[in-house]
This record gives C-alpha cells, sequence and structure tokens, in this order.
C-alpha cells in the first residue's frame, strides 16, 4: 500500500519526529491504514517531499509558524491545492485566509472534508486536478482558478478584543 509506505518513510528519514498513531486492531483484509499524526517537526525537514505530497491517507503533519501569512505561504509553496482550512473567529484572519490560499477548496470553521456533490462544485487547482468535477454544469472554469469557500456563521463563543 502506497500510503503506508509513505508514512513509513517519514517516520524512518525524520530523526527524532514525534507521532501519535491510533494503534488497535485493523481489519485482515482490504488496505486500511491507522489515522498518525507528526508533529514537532523540525524546521530544515519543511522542504521534505513527503510534506508536500498529498498522500491520501489519514497523516497529518502539524507545523508551527509565527504568523498566518508565514502559514499561508508555506501552504501554497506546495505543488498541490485541493483543500485547504482555517478556523478563527477573527474575520480578518477568515478574509485573508480565504484571499491568499491558493485552493480549489476553502473551509472556514467546519470540517475541510464533506463537499455536498452536485451542489457544491469540488475539485482542486495546481497539481490536484483539473478544476471541478462535479457541481458544475458548464466548462468555463476550465480556464479560471474557481475556489469554493464554506464559512460557519454561527458563534462558538464571546471574542475578547
Amino acid at each position: 500500500n502506497s500510503v503506508k509506505k509513505k508514512i513509513r518513510t517519514f517516520k524512518e528519514i525524520i530523526p527524532d519526529v514525534c507521532f501519535k498513531e491510533r494503534t488497535g486492531h485493523l481489519p485482515e483484509t482490504g488496505a486500511f491504514v491507522s489515522p498518525i499524526v507528526f508533529y514537532n517537526i523540525a524546521d530544515r525537514f519543511r522542504d521534505h517531499k513527503i510534506v508536500g505530497e498529498e498522500i491520501f491517507g489519514p497523516a497529518l503533519f502539524v507545523f508551527c509558524l509565527p504568523s498566518l501569512e508565514s502559514a499561508v505561504k508555506f501552504a501554497n509553496s506546495t505543488e498541490f491545492g485541493l483543500t485547504a482550512g482555517i478556523y478563527s473567529e477573527l474575520e480578518e484572519d477568515t478574509d485573508y485566509f480565504i484571499k491568499n490560499t491558493r485552493a480549489g477548496n476553502i473551509y472556514v470553521r467546519r470540517a475541510i472534508t464533506g463537499a455536498i456533490v452536485g451542489r457544491q462544485p469540488f475539485g482542486g487547482i495546481k497539481f490536484s486536478g483539473m478544476g471541478h468535477k462535479v457541481g458544475t454544469e458548464e466548462r468555463l472554469g476550465f480556464y479560471l482558478d474557481e475556489i469554493s469557500v464554506s464559512k460557519n456563521l454561527l458563534s462558538h463563543g464571546m471574542l475578547a478584543q
């Protein structure tokens, strides 16, 4: 399984990487992969090939960056642009994220999966696809970088200024 191989490779080649992997029983048949979170990754490994790949498996790489601007710049530096998301109560942060993030699907204050097939366009930009595969009737979008933004407007508590 290529997902397992990529995860195993990252664990082997990056010294001192911290990770939490769900342990327990996986089915004997099928291609099941335990979810894993990599964190405390040294800055010098940010440009490692596997960090910028689309793994299409339950793997999350967590980086600590000094600002939203540097995080968006880091995310945009990959060759891919399928989905991106942000959780923030600050409208200026979410507006900055929407305006500057290069992804085909942008989610704000909600899960970053779950486009509604047939209603919400879904597809990536850059090497994450050739535009939206569902939800658009015209193919004009082939010539545009169309994005889909989902924003949860429900309050999640009080924000002190």
